[in-house]
């Protein structure tokens, strides 16, 4: 796909399965038409839960968080998270229901909001109805993938989870893999359901194993983190047979 319509105008490639990634030439400027363009400030609040969706927002620049709170005033936990070409606050558009959950810059950035008419008449050509099909069936991958890991200990749920954000969104340099992401261990900590104190725990033990070099919302990763995950789940595996 040559670079045009949004492209043009960030500059930027998409990943490959994104949902700005799963529309054609004519279709990304479609979008564009369609949407505005909003800069966004790493704690701003681009959408609130229970909200009425009044658009969509795809994700143009920087990073987004998804959280939601089990009731009012609940502790909220981050159940996605959105980087550039990604779609957010569709299934509640699809649904028309309430917004099930609020979505929060964790990275200074832009975005292209889409009203709910508009977006609604896009969704009217087959290929980005396809696109949006494509778009919710990775959110569900992940989300298996994510889920499949909660039944073991912080540690390995946190390894997880650096290896999931390594592979979606890692940038490399020649000390290792960036991940400059926005994120605090506040919300590490809600993404794989543990205490702030466990995962600051499990993160130094990894940083004094050389695994990790830690600044302040961000990490470099200097080992095979798979193969890491790989020999904890090995060695948990071998503790829960003795």
């Amino acid at each position: 796909m040559g670079t045009s319509g949004i492209h043009a105008h960030t500059g930027a490639p998409w990943p490959s399965d994104v949902f700005l990634s799963l529309l054609d030439r004519p279709l990304h400027d479609e979008l564009w038409k369609i949407g505005r363009r909003r800069a966004h400030r790493a704690g701003d609040r681009i959408a609130a839960q229970w909200a009425q969706p009044d658009s969509v927002t795809v994700v143009l620049s920087g990073y987004v968080k998804t959280v939601r709170e089990a009731r009012a005033g609940s502790r909220p936990m981050m159940v996605a998270f959105a980087g550039p070409g990604e779609l957010l606050g569709a299934e509640a558009h699809w649904a028309s229901t309430p917004r099930h959950a609020s979505h929060v810059s964790s990275k200074d950035g832009d975005a292209l909001v889409v009203g709910r008419d508009e977006f609604r008449a896009f969704l009217e050509s087959t290929a980005a109805l396809r696109a949006l099909t494509g778009t919710f069936a990775r959110r569900t991958i992940l989300r298996d993938a994510t889920l499949a890991f909660a039944n073991h200990k912080v540690s390995i749920r946190l390894l997880a989870f650096l290896a999931r954000m390594e592979a979606l969104y890692g940038e490399r340099t020649d000390r290792g893999v960036l991940l400059d992401l926005g994120l605090s261990c506040d919300d590490v900590s809600s993404a794989i359901g543990a205490s702030a104190p466990a995962v600051t725990k499990a993160l130094k033990e990894l940083k004094d194993d050389g695994v990790l070099v830690i600044h302040r919302k961000k990490v470099v990763i200097s080992k095979n983190l798979r193969g890491v995950l790989d020999q904890a789940c090995a060695a948990e595996a071998e503790a829960d047979e003795d």
